[in-house]
């Protein structure tokens, strides 16, 4: 079977306009909430973080293209020409482009562990606390463990990027058992946050607009999941063919590009109800009106960490 992987300027415009969209994204949803709701909050901090990782992720990875294809080429039969950064060089960016990308991936996963505490935790001792908390200490965990797997693919830490340590055989398989391990914990976490709003609301009666609304952000979440199944398989199946490197590098950056642009959806969803009462800023609110709006959103959460039977609907006319 012939696998066809994209050319080196194709790759180069593939990376920027997912980047070009990721930012675009991202400038519309602080731009929504900041209208919305006058302020910015913790997932829209965490959100920046995965944007800031993204920008310097593709932004290190663009400069080993050269030498990514000038592998390929040479794994393909075509004679071997010199181009881009020398090997010490290239060992020293890719320790960075992938601690980077776990910066992007995982600023994505606390963005929406935060906008799930927003909307599902009352207060730390509830039911819906102690499993957020649970989710965002394991999530904690893998992050540093995927870093730290990072930095000893080559062996202990000290040969993060000694050229001589990177291309024996044991670093090999260290490499292989480390990008085994790391993707593990990286779809694990995912699916657990995935999991939390749908064990929240699983009893709960809510409208069949916002039931399509989760199950389209579960789909794009799924997604992410299946260009890390990708990339994973292209890295640890041995292959001859360059076009294998080169498509493991396409899902790299479709994964973390994707991924930022599913974090900025939720806040694209306000736009779509506009039947629901909004917490307005400024002196033309009276004070119990902004009040009753701030009790509503409490009630909200209660009555989804504390009472599964609670028909959202009902409160939604009662505000």
């Amino acid at each position: 079977m012939t696998l066809v992987a994209p050319s080196h300027e194709g790759l180069v415009i593939l990376t920027w306009t997912f980047t070009g969209a990721c930012i675009v994204f991202s400038i519309g949803r602080y731009i929504i909430r900041y209208k919305k709701v006058g302020r910015f909050c913790l997932d829209d901090v965490a959100h920046a973080v995965a944007l800031l990782g993204l920008v310097g992720f593709v932004g290190t990875y663009v400069q080993i293209f050269p030498y990514i294809f000038q592998l390929c080429d040479y794994l393909d039969g075509k004679p071997f020409k010199k181009s881009g950064p020398d090997y010490q060089t290239v060992l020293q960016l890719r320790v960075a482009v992938a601690i980077l990308f776990w910066l992007c991936i995982y600023g994505v996963k606390f963005a929406f562990l935060f906008l799930y505490r927003m909307l599902f935790v009352v207060s730390n001792r509830s039911r819906n606390g102690k499993i957020w908390w649970s989710i965002a200490g394991f999530t904690s965990i893998t992050f540093f463990v995927c870093v730290f797997g990072t930095l000893t693919m080559c062996g202990p830490v000290r040969y993060v990027a000694d050229s001589a340590h990177c291309d024996s055989v044991r670093s090999g398989r260290d490499s292989l058992t480390v990008i085994e391990y790391t993707t593990t914990l990286h779809i694990v976490s995912d699916l657990i946050i995935m999991a939390f709003p749908l064990f929240v609301l699983k009893d709960l009666r809510i409208k069949k607009r916002q039931n399509v609304g989760l199950s389209c952000l579960f789909c794009l979440a799924t997604l992410i999941v299946i260009f890390d199944v990708l990339r994973t398989a292209f890295a640890v199946i041995p292959s001859e063919h360059g076009a294998v490197i080169i498509l493991a590098t396409t899902c790299d950056i479709l994964e973390a590009s994707v991924a930022v642009i599913v974090s900025s959806l939720p806040v694209y969803g306000t736009l779509l109800v506009s039947n629901r009462p909004q917490i307005a800023k400024g002196p033309h609110w009276p004070s119990n009106s902004r009040q009753k709006m701030l009790e509503s959103s409490t009630i909200i959460k209660k009555s989804a960490d504390q009472d599964p039977e609670y028909d959202t609907a009902r409160l939604e006319s009662d505000i």
